[in-house]
């Protein structure tokens, strides 16, 4: 009987154990689920956060990248290099460097010193932005206009093309298209640059190749500013009693006629021009005075410049080509520069009491080389 108690009393206590141990499981069941929920709903309000965090995100990146192309829009266009014609190049070398940056808009730049054709002269190159050409200009006249223009590599032909000729011609196909003309060369130890030169529309072209049958040659636009071309020079003549060079350079010939003639008369007349294109000026003379005139008209001179000095033509001449009897020094007759070379200096062209000379540089003088009609 007693045992029946224990074992009842210990059957009791198994199931209030049991039971606690089930009301405990289930207690923590509840808690771990409640615990789990609040996960959830936390997880999927961080999700919910995220994605909406994601789409603000997107959203600004989007804004911010439309509104860069539109700033960056006028960098990322490029503009189009055109080459000019002949017209827009006569308006440039017509302008000073800072004219020119003005109208264009973009920056010129001073890079290397170039040569061209003499070696004595060197030339700096002023490179503009944007464009298919560049300048070149004198060491102490870089404010000033430009000297010449010509092209980079690429629009070098395509500007040829413009005016009828290709990169892929010589000397000689040139000349056969604009006519013939010298071949000046010009040479320094090893060293040789050969070129040809043109007036077109008012323009000098250069023709300059290391090459003698002027192959990969390169070409150098000018202004072509002299009167000399089409023009009667002795209706720009100049006083040269005004001219301090020429007067040191007449001087002992003016002391004579002051001292000696009875008139004591004198008057020198003269023209600037650039007879060999060594970029000096030269002088074409006359001189009126009883020592220098005569039947046969007046002393007719021609005075290269040596940069320091001028030397005269060794021979010298006699023409009637001014009027000095009412000291208006009126012309009667024409002299003209003209565009053919002899030797590397222009020929002159004279016409005088109806007769008709050439004068071109030949034994190291300009002499007669036809007379008459």
């Amino acid at each position: 009987m007693i045992k029946r108690i224990q074992y009842f009393f210990m059957l009791l206590i198994g199931i209030m154990i049991l039971t606690g141990c089930a009301k405990e499981s289930e207690k923590r069941l509840s808690v771990f689920q409640s615990k789990l929920e609040r996960a959830s709903i936390g997880l999927e309000r961080d999700i919910e956060n995220s994605f909406a965090l994601c789409d603000k995100k997107m959203e600004k990146n989007f804004i911010v990248l439309e509104n860069t192309n539109k700033n960056t829009s006028g960098f990322q266009q490029v503009e189009e290099v055109t080459v000019p014609d002949e017209e827009q190049i006569k308006t440039y070398l017509n302008m000073t460097i800072s004219e020119i940056e003005k109208v264009t808009g973009n920056t010129i730049n001073e890079e290397e010193s170039i040569t061209v054709f003499s070696f004595e002269k060197v030339y700096k190159g002023l490179y503009l932005d944007n464009s298919s050409f560049y300048f070149l200009c004198k060491d102490d006249e870089m404010l000033g206009k430009p000297i010449a223009l010509t092209f980079y590599g690429k629009y070098h032909d395509d500007y040829l093309k413009m005016i009828g000729l290709s990169k892929d011609m010589n000397f000689r196909d040139i000349m056969g298209l604009w006519g013939e003309t010298e071949i000046e060369e010009s040479k320094k130890d090893n060293e040789y640059h050969y070129r040809i030169k043109y007036e077109r529309n008012g323009l000098l072209y250069s023709f300059v190749s290391e090459d003698k049958a002027g192959y990969s040659f390169s070409t150098y636009i000018e202004l072509n500013s002299d009167l000399d071309n089409n023009v009667n020079i002795l209706e720009y003549l100049q006083d040269g009693m005004e001219n301090p060079a020429i007067v040191n350079y007449y001087q002992e010939e003016i002391n004579d006629v002051m001292t000696i003639s009875v008139s004591k008369q004198i008057a020198i007349r003269y023209y600037e021009t650039d007879l060999n294109d060594d970029g000096m000026k030269d002088l074409i003379v006359l001189i009126l005075s009883p020592f220098h005139s005569g039947s046969h008209g007046d002393t007719f001179d021609i005075l290269f410049n040596n940069k320091n000095n001028y030397t005269e033509n060794e021979v010298g001449y006699i023409f009637r080509l001014i009027s000095s009897s009412t000291n208006d020094y009126l012309p009667f007759g024409q002299v003209y520069v003209l565009n053919s070379k002899t030797n590397g200096y222009h020929d002159l062209d004279i016409f005088t009491d109806e007769t008709h000379f050439f004068l071109k540089y030949q034994n190291g003088a300009y002499q007669y080389v036809t007379i008459g009609l």
